[in-house]
């Protein structure tokens, strides 16, 4: 029973298996480079869901150090924005969750506070406010350019 006597016989039927293995063989085939595909891309997307895994834990993380914190020593720019009760970005990508019991705060290089800002530090409604600096050391300076 060979092929030839089959298409001789029914030629339909013989298109019909033909196509049926072919889509078979396509199928397979698919299967084969979606498996290696997903291989290959799976240490990244690992990779990258790990990196994200970490990022969260950092952060919630440093959300509860910081809502247990009450004293904090940072320059003024950081005691304004927590003032100001807005988010900070110290690390690099992670938001900064502002802590509402923060009774102290102890700014470093005070010194170096440009005038424009003095109006700024008004704003600090903490307990204790200790500003440290040297003004032999730093003078002040900004970013704003000078007309």
């Amino acid at each position: 029973y060979t092929l030839d006597k089959q298409v001789d016989r029914d030629p339909a039927v013989v298109l019909a298996m033909s196509k049926a293995h072919s889509s078979e063989v396509v199928a397979r085939k698919a299967a084969e480079k979606q498996k290696e595909k997903s291989k290959e891309q799976t240490p990244v997307d690992d990779h990258h869901a790990v990196l994200c895994e970490i990022r969260m834990i950092r952060m919630q993380s440093r959300a509860a150090i910081i809502a247990r914190t009450r004293v904090i020593l940072c320059t003024v720019d950081t005691a304004i924005a927590l003032a100001i009760n807005t988010s900070l970005r110290p690390g690099g990508d992670e938001l900064w969750p502002v802590a509402s019991n923060i009774s102290m705060v102890v700014i470093d290089e005070a010194s170096t506070v440009p005038e424009y800002k003095l109006p700024a530090l008004a704003l600090l409604d903490f307990v204790c406010f200790i500003a440290v600096g040297d003004h032999r050391q730093l003078p002040p300076f900004t970013a704003l350019k000078q007309q």
